[in-house]
Order: structure tokens, then sequence, then C-alpha cells
């Protein structure tokens, strides 16, 4: 995407609306704006930041640490994925 996707992350029973521009992660974008996301690796090879695509799509730069069944059925490692669509909403099971 060449343009700012929106997104609504919902983490620890708080809904947060941030901006995620087209050269960050889902996680770099969180963070940036200050929001208390988890991760640990930062690299793909954990699944500390993992979180539940609910709407729209994301692409992943690579994912170590999910089956392609995680995958498939919607779950995501934010540290690598990147927005495909204007807006997406997930969801931590944290």
């Amino acid at each position: 995407m060449d343009q700012a996707a929106k997104i609504k992350l919902h983490i620890s029973g708080k809904t947060y609306e941030i901006e995620c521009d087209p050269d960050e992660t889902v996680l770099e974008a969180a963070l940036r704006q200050d929001i208390d996301a988890p991760y640990s690796c930062m690299s793909g090879t954990c699944n500390a930041c993992q979180a539940k695509v609910v709407a729209g799509k994301v692409e992943m730069e690579t994912c170590e640490a999910l089956t392609p069944e995680e995958v498939e059925s919607g779950e995501c490692l934010t540290c690598q994925a990147h927005p495909t669509t204007n807006s997406i909403e997930l969801r931590y099971p944290i």
C-alpha cells in the first residue's frame, strides 16, 4: 500500500485506533504511538506479538512462529505484518 492504513487494536480490554505508515509493520506503528503492545524478538521467530486479524488483511514479511493453519485462520505476527487493506482490526489474546 502507498498510503497509511487505519488500524484498530484490542489489547488487554482496551481499544486503540492508530495509523500505520506504508513502510512500517503493525507493531512498529503501535510502538511509535506509545501503545504497550506485546512483543519480544521483532524478527518473526517467537509468537509474543501474535494477534488475530478480525477485519481486513495483512501480509507478513516472514513467519517462522506460526503454522500455515494458524495463518490461514487469521493469526499474524504483528512484528512482521503490513496492512494490505485500507483498514484492519486485530485482537491480541491478552
